[in-house]
């Protein structure tokens, strides 16, 4: 029926009178005209005034009254404000036709706007704690766990009319956020930064000013969720980090903890040599062959903490790879955590380095010892010792000094 009311008054002469719109009408086909009076006819109050079908025939001009209300109906609004106050709150689902647009309501110069505001209601009740209706406005109270504000959900039709392409591009920003189930944390940032924004407003204009600021609204509302990205990604970062110092801690302190049954072998190893001479008679072959086992005890010992050393080294470079790995993105605070690790495997080679030199100086003061005893004598004793000594300087010389230069050159 509305295609046809539509037809008829855009193919005609129209003017408001009152609340009567009259439609100045030639009849070119009798018989369709006929049909579609009776239509008009069967509708009760639609038409004002009667026509007698015996008096009608082609060409003759004719004026209809139609009722304004009843036309309203059948979705035929004479002006946008009737539609206005019919559909306030919520969008036609059928056609509706705009005489003073001359257009059905999807093609007005202010649907866009219209249904933005009417999905903005739509949000912020389904945001809201509690909303009602009161006379023909709605309310809604809108909070978080620290706070509540009163939002009247009132607008005009000016005001849709007033609104600017870049705010009604805002105000479809702002919904598209609100209305996305997948940014749950960014909603409750928005809905955070709404009730702030909200409650430093005059409580009866609060819609039609976060209208006209929504780009003031989402600038802070974006800055904010920014903010909270940056600071989760640092604390994700922070998280990870954490985990491979502790996992970097535990495979440096291993290193010493995995060897410390072989190490307590040491006193233990060259008090039982010791124990063991024949000092009654120096020259017997015992002595020489628990000489010979205790240094060959010591180079197996040597061997093994050698490989502790590598493991040790090994360890560096992934902690060097992995600090590398975030180039000068990484903040200061982050990086000043990378100085535990490093002090832990500066004590740990130490360690090693100590563990070594005690090794060494064990195996050469019992082989002195033994020598003493052998010669009868202190002169060539303390001769072997320093003679003995100046080869474990430079053994340890060797192994420390010429192994970390070619490490620095190889990184």
């Amino acid at each position: 029926m509305i295609h046809a009311l539509v037809d008829l008054i855009t193919k005609n002469n129209c003017q408001i009178e009152d609340d009567v719109l009259l439609i100045e009408h030639r009849i070119n086909n009798l018989a369709d005209f006929l049909d579609f009076l009776r239509q008009l006819n069967s509708i009760q109050g639609l038409l004002e005034s009667e026509l007698l079908e015996d008096e009608l025939k082609e060409g003759d001009l004719i004026s209809l009254e139609l009722s304004i209300a009843s036309l309203s109906q059948f979705g035929v609004y004479t002006q946008s404000l009737y539609f206005f106050n019919n559909h306030r709150y919520s969008l036609p689902e059928n056609n509706v036709f705009l005489y003073d647009e001359g257009c059905y309501i999807d093609q007005a110069s202010f649907y866009e706007n219209y249904k933005a505001f009417v999905n903005l209601v739509a949000v912020l009740e389904s945001m809201a704690k509690y909303s009602y209706l009161k006379v023909d406005d709605k309310y809604a109270f809108i909070g978080r766990e620290d706070r509540y504000i009163l939002v009247p959900l009132i607008f005009s039709l000016e005001d849709i009319v007033a609104l600017s392409m870049s705010k009604l591009g805002c105000l479809n920003q702002f919904l598209n956020v609100m209305r996305d189930s997948e940014v749950q944390e960014k909603k409750h940032i928005f809905l955070n930064e709404l009730i702030d924004f909200l409650s430093q407003v005059e409580e009866a204009t609060r819609l039609i000013t976060f209208v006209n600021k929504i780009d003031d609204f989402l600038s802070k509302a974006g800055a904010a969720f920014s903010f909270y990205l940056s600071d989760f990604k640092f604390n994700k970062l922070k998280l990870e980090i954490d985990s491979k110092l502790l996992e970097f801690n535990q495979k440096i302190q291993g290193v010493i903890n995995d060897s410390q049954n072989k190490l307590i072998a040491i006193p233990a190893a060259f008090v039982l040599g010791l124990t063991s001479f024949d000092y009654q008679n120096t020259q017997s072959i015992k002595n020489l062959v628990i000489l010979i086992s205790l240094f060959v005890f010591t180079l197996l010992l040597q061997i093994f903490i050698s490989n502790q050393k590598t493991a040790l080294l090994f360890i560096e470079q992934n902690i060097k790879f992995y600090k590398d790995s975030f180039g000068a993105n990484l903040a200061s605070g982050i990086k000043d955590r990378f100085v535990d690790v490093d002090k832990e495997f500066k004590k740990q080679k130490e360690r090693l380095f100590i563990t070594n030199a005690l090794l060494w100086f064990a195996f050469i003061s019992s082989a002195a010892f033994y020598l003493c005893q052998l010669f009868d004598t202190v002169y060539p004793s303390f001769l072997i010792i320093f003679y003995l000594l100046f080869f474990l300087g430079r053994y340890m010389c060797i192994f420390y000094v010429y192994d970390g230069r070619t490490r620095h050159r190889n990184s």
